[in-house]
């Protein structure tokens, strides 16, 4: 790449669960990058040691709560970044191709992320409101799993704003995320305080399933990924979506979608060719043993769900690995 060298980092904090998601986006790095030219760090309080298939990655040890709990810690990227251009990624993200686009389109901004720029609707509260109270005209939306800041005064001044934001959180009427503060809106309000819009979100850097909850066509190890928001009137339409078909850089697994059959199937394809498989092999057995049965799974789920919730009522929704 013709940019200065960036170093990619992703945190892994509190629960063991983030560090196993970690070392997936790991190995999606390793697939399309030399870490020779462009270093991948992974940032933890935890001491567990890394797979030898990831010697080509750094690890920096952070003390637990160090920076907070919850999404506390990626408003302190100016703390424990290193020297040179970061790009921060969420532990729950897959790499799909090389960061090479996204990497020159993001060169240049102090602090960046993938957005579109709002002025009104609901975002974790009213966000003609929260324009209001710090104002401006409009906020930077944008899904929070990637940020990128180069060194300097303008991200210095971001990041303190954005942590004096989240000390205001709940008295500028915003809603939290799992009981936290969420790094997004404080973010976007930060931005927006110092005139910054992020990158234009054109649709091809990075999407989740929750944008595009049509058929998923992924295969990590080919670098392929197509995801679909189907056009209205279906019910799975998201309006907010402007894109139909979206084969991102980035796919981001929020939520359940971690734990589904189609990210857990990606992990065995990067584990098993990690660890020697054929590529070939490796697709067959992530398909054989996790996804075919998990998508079979959940479409049995759903066929008998309205019988047993008419019958018994819903289900206590259990707690997750994130909780």
């Amino acid at each position: 790449m013709s940019s200065p060298r960036v170093t990619v980092i992703t945190l892994a904090v509190g629960r063991p669960y983030y560090l196993g998601l970690a070392i997936n986006l790991a190995r999606s790095f390793l697939r399309f990058h030399d870490p020779k030219t462009i270093t991948f760090r992974i940032v933890s309080d935890l001491t567990t040691p890394l797979p030898p298939d990831l010697r080509g990655c750094e690890r920096q040890r952070i003390e637990p709560g160090q920076y907070g709990t919850g999404f506390s810690p990626k408003i302190h990227l100016d703390k424990f970044a290193p020297d040179g251009p970061t790009l921060l990624l969420d532990s729950d993200l897959l790499i799909y191709e090389p960061l090479d686009r996204l990497l020159s389109a993001l060169v240049g901004h102090p602090v960046a992320t993938v957005a579109r720029e709002v002025r009104s609707g609901e975002w974790f509260g009213d966000v003609a409101n929260y324009c209001a109270r710090l104002g401006v005209p409009a906020i930077p939306r944008f899904n929070g799993g990637l940020y990128y800041m180069e060194p300097g005064r303008t991200a210095s001044a971001v990041y303190e704003t954005a942590r004096s934001l989240a000390k205001r959180y709940d008295e500028l009427g915003l809603v939290r995320l799992r009981g936290q503060p969420d790094d997004e809106l404080v973010m976007a309000g930060a931005m927006a305080c110092h005139g910054l819009r992020g990158l234009y979100d054109d649709g091809t850097y990075m999407t989740d399933p929750m944008a595009c909850q049509g058929p998923l066509t992924l295969d990590v190890l080919h670098g392929r990924r197509l995801l679909v928001n189907p056009p209205p009137p279906s019910p799975l339409h998201q309006a907010w979506n402007p894109f139909q078909l979206q084969s991102p850089t980035l796919v981001h697994f929020l939520n359940e979608h971690a734990l589904g059959p189609h990210y857990r199937a990606e992990a065995v394809r990067l584990r098993l060719a990690a660890n020697g498989w054929p590529i070939a092999m490796a697709c067959l057995a992530a398909n054989v043993g996790t996804l075919w049965p998990g998508e079979a799974l959940l479409a049995a789920k759903s066929a008998v769900r309205p019988l047993v919730h008419s019958l018994v009522g819903p289900r206590r929704v259990r707690p997750t690995p994130r909780q």
